[in-house]
């Protein structure tokens, strides 16, 4: 009786063996990457990315221009320099009746947006450039509400010796080094007279803001409009960078101009 229980333990147990091997193979395939995989990198750059907001029926909407999408990657690639213009105009119309409508305008000239990233390098690099402060209008933000039949408008031009068009570029990059995500930003803002002037409506009189003042320089002119100005914004977190090059916001628009962003996941 011993003899056949063992004769059948020596021909179950390769069997038995093989299948536990697989079983821990399959397990090990299935299994999530470890923390030594590869770090992933992300980034994004736009000449422009507006978003609306309306209380009627149909509340948002999102524009872009010259925007490269989220771009995420483990290895190394490139997206762009995509290109756009001249003259560049977002709009949104609403209308819930003949006697509610909105309209949201955003006007500027030319733009450009880049994202390389490098995953040998550990770098994610975004580009995002502005031409766009012509002198005769610049960057303007137009919006028309009925009722109760109000407008507002924004004008925002420079001007410099290459073109006649003020230029706005951001850069952002995310670098990682011995496991920790290293933040860099750069900007750049070319004007012969070193302003941007500010027109709203109920100021027949510009206000001039000298460029490279300080990061995060709120616009003066803009009283009593409703909107909000920041020239070279940069926000961040442990990983991840943001840099507008102007941003306007108020009445339902946020504007990002010549915005870019990078981020390490170490």
């Amino acid at each position: 009786m011993f003899a056949s229980i063992l004769r059948r333990w020596r021909l179950v147990t390769p069997l038995a063996l093989v299948s536990l091997a697989a079983l821990i193979v399959t397990a090990a395939a299935m299994a999530p990457a470890s923390a030594h995989s590869s770090p992933k990198f992300d980034g994004s750059a736009a000449g422009a990315l507006v978003h609306v907001e309306t209380e009627f029926q149909i509340t948002t909407a999102d524009l872009a221009a010259c925007w490269t999408g989220n771009v995420k990657s483990h290895h190394s690639t490139q997206v762009g320099p995509i290109t756009g213009g001249e003259p560049i105009v977002l709009t949104v119309l609403i209308e819930q009746s003949q006697n509610d409508v909105q309209a949201k305008i955003v006007k500027f000239s030319k733009c450009g947006a880049k994202v390389n990233i490098n995953s040998h390098r550990k770098t994610s690099v975004a580009e995002a450039t502005d031409f766009g402060f012509a002198s005769d209008g610049g960057i303007t933000v137009f919006d028309i509400s009925i009722p109760p039949f109000s407008t507002e408008l924004i004008n925002m031009p420079a001007t410099n010796t290459l073109n006649g068009e003020a230029e706005l570029s951001t850069l952002s990059e995310a670098h990682c080094v011995k496991g920790v995500a290293q933040l860099k930003t750069a900007i750049t803002e070319n004007s012969t007279t070193g302003t941007i002037n500010v027109a709203s409506n109920g100021s027949n009189s510009p206000v001039a803001n000298d460029l490279n003042l300080s990061q995060d320089q709120s616009l003066s002119g803009l009283a009593g409009t409703g909107y909000t100005a920041v020239l070279d914004e940069v926000d961040t977190t442990a990983n991840s960078i943001e840099t507008i090059g102007l941003h306007v916001f108020g009445n339902g628009v946020d504007v990002r101009l010549a915005d870019s962003t990078a981020s390490a996941n170490c």
